[in-house]
């Protein structure tokens, strides 16, 4: 990735920011594809909206866990991803 065109941003933060962007995805499509297909579009899309509608708190709880379960999952992954790429670097200097 070409380093950040923003001087004023410390080395390394649009890859912080884009690893948040990637996982932010994940979480909430995740927790729109968890929740019934007959909820409203826009409870599908916030947990705030979701907890509104009195029927449809309990199925947001359980979305917006599938959803943290399967972000810290692909986050673990980047991490461990980083983790082998720093290895195999250190060993090739």
């Amino acid at each position: 990735m070409p380093p950040s065109t923003d001087e004023t941003a410390p080395p390394g933060v649009s890859d912080l920011l884009l690893s948040m962007a990637v996982l932010g995805s994940v979480l909430a499509g995740v927790f729109t594809s968890s929740m019934p297909a007959g909820a409203p579009e826009a409870a599908r899309e916030s947990i705030g909206v979701a907890f509104r509608t009195p029927e449809l708190v309990e199925p947001a709880k359980a979305a917006f866990t599938d959803a943290m379960h399967v972000g810290c999952f692909v986050g673990a992954g980047f991490c461990l991803a980083a983790a082998l790429l720093a290895l195999w670097d250190h060993r090739r200097r």
